[in-house]
């Protein structure tokens, strides 16, 4: 019985530490390096859509060079920075799943600092302490 009890801790443990964190749900903007203005959209289904000078990519439907996808996040609050990870799915079943993440954190209940890696299959673990083009500031809309 107490080996049932610990499992049950475990998975419950677990769950907890993967649940998406509702904080993040809503539009945050801000400014890429070059100045352009970018977007994350995280909504309470689990998509995310990026928008950089007006130009739309995730969400639950969208097309990438002719390939119909959406894309989906998932967070782990159980790390310090937060993880987020991006999941690309192409909808056709044709192309495996691919991921992108990185960390964030809040800087105030209106404010995060994000840093994202763009390639696919890649992920950031920290910040870095020089500017560089994968890190956002973003003000929840």
């Amino acid at each position: 019985m107490n080996k049932i009890y610990v499992l049950f801790t475990l998975i419950i443990m677990s769950n907890l530490s993967l649940a998406q964190d509702e904080k993040l749900v809503g539009t945050w903007v801000g400014n890429d390096k070059e100045g352009i203005l970018i977007k994350f959209i995280f909504d309470d289904e689990g998509y995310v859509t990026m928008v950089s000078d007006g130009v739309e990519f995730g969400g639950k439907k969208f097309d990438v060079n002719g390939i119909s996808a959406s894309m989906k996040y998932k967070t782990d609050q159980s790390v310090n920075p937060h993880k987020v990870n991006y999941l690309l799915k192409d909808l056709s079943g044709e192309y495996p799943t691919t991921t992108m993440g990185g960390v964030y954190q809040y800087i105030n209940d209106n404010s995060i600092k994000f840093r994202i890696n763009p390639n696919l299959g890649e992920s950031y673990d920290r910040f870095v302490d020089e500017v560089d083009e994968d890190t956002f500031i973003l003000k929840k809309e």
